[in-house]
């Protein structure tokens, strides 16, 4: 009979803990790169090797991932810039795990955290920056926002609402998964895989989409973008791999290109 309340109680903490989370968020600017999307989609890829990338990011006490978000906003900032605007920071929706609230409980849940990804300044001090603001918000409360989202998310549904919401959504402008790291070579069938391209879907007014995936000693990035209202998606990705090179050259590595 107490399970009721107490399951209650929990989910009204939870989302709590959420909206805490999505109120301490950076809103996201806006900007021409979010407009109502089409039914097309193109997709583009950026294809690097994965461990000069690794060994800058460790050199600046990063994740690769770090830097892979840095890359994405320095990508839209010029997108915007070709379209005489400028937007500062760029918000990147970045999905994380969220671990259970009893001890031994798997992070199988998966909740949003805005990352708000600096576009001025050197390189080094954004990759800082964004390593900062990520190791903060993962020491908190991060993720706790899946209940608050789902919740609402139910009821725009209910009143056939979810695609007006995410043609006029604010929180975002764009969308970054990126795959753990593969170590090991994988098998299907007995036949070895000997590439992964990560796809990401992008709806609503997210007019372009990165994912990133690294496998065998290869970082893939893949651009997917709507070719009728968004930026020019091979421009994105070419961006998207000057600024992984610069990176790396300003840690003292080197990216060679396959």
């Amino acid at each position: 009979r107490l399970r009721a309340p107490r399951r209650a109680t929990a989910l009204l903490r939870a989302a709590a803990a959420g909206r805490r989370e999505l109120a301490g968020s950076t809103p996201a600017p806006p900007s021409v790169l979010n407009r109502a999307t089409g039914p097309r989609r193109r997709s583009t890829l950026v294809d690097l090797d994965a461990e000069p990338l690794a060994a800058a990011a460790h050199t600046l006490g990063a994740s690769v991932n770090d830097v892979v978000l840095v890359a994405v906003g320095e990508a839209m900032r010029a997108a915007a810039a070709t379209r005489g605007e400028h937007v500062d920071p760029v918000v990147v929706s970045v999905p994380v795990a969220v671990r259970g609230p009893r001890p031994g409980s798997t992070g199988n849940a998966v909740g949003v955290m805005p990352v708000a990804v600096p576009t001025s300044g050197d390189l080094v001090a954004r990759v800082r920056a964004v390593t900062a603001q990520r190791r903060a918000r993962l020491d908190g409360d991060h993720g706790r926002s899946l209940p608050l989202v789902l919740l609402a998310f139910r009821v725009l549904r209910v009143l056939h609402l979810v695609r007006r919401y995410l043609d006029r959504q604010r929180l975002v402008n764009t969308l970054l998964t990126a795959l753990p790291a593969v170590p090991g070579p994988l098998r299907v069938g007995g036949a070895e895989v000997s590439a992964v391209v990560p796809l990401v879907p992008n709806r609503g007014n997210t007019t372009v989409a990165f994912a990133s995936a690294r496998y065998r000693g290869r970082l893939v990035v893949s651009v997917v973008g709507d070719p009728d209202t968004g930026p020019d998606d091979e421009a994105v990705a070419g961006a998207v791999r000057r600024t992984l090179e610069e990176v790396v050259a300003l840690a003292g590595a080197t990216v060679t290109a396959p």
